[in-house]
């Protein structure tokens, strides 16, 4: 593949990481006077629920 090439020609590096921890901080930002679409909604529903979650077992 291209990366393989890359990889092997040396203009591209390749880093082993052992389980690293990857977190990612995010926001949802969305205007109160418009409706959200169902889609937008689940979306909103399913991330809340997930960090509720996490925050739960975590403690």
């Amino acid at each position: 593949s291209n990366i393989s090439d890359e990889v092997r020609a040396g203009t591209l590096a390749s880093l082993a990481f052992i389980d690293p921890p990857i977190r990612r901080d995010l926001a949802l930002v969305y205007r109160k006077d418009k409706t959200l679409s169902r889609a937008a909604r689940a979306f909103m529903d399913i991330a809340v629920n997930r960090k509720t979650a996490k925050k739960l077992a975590n403690s």
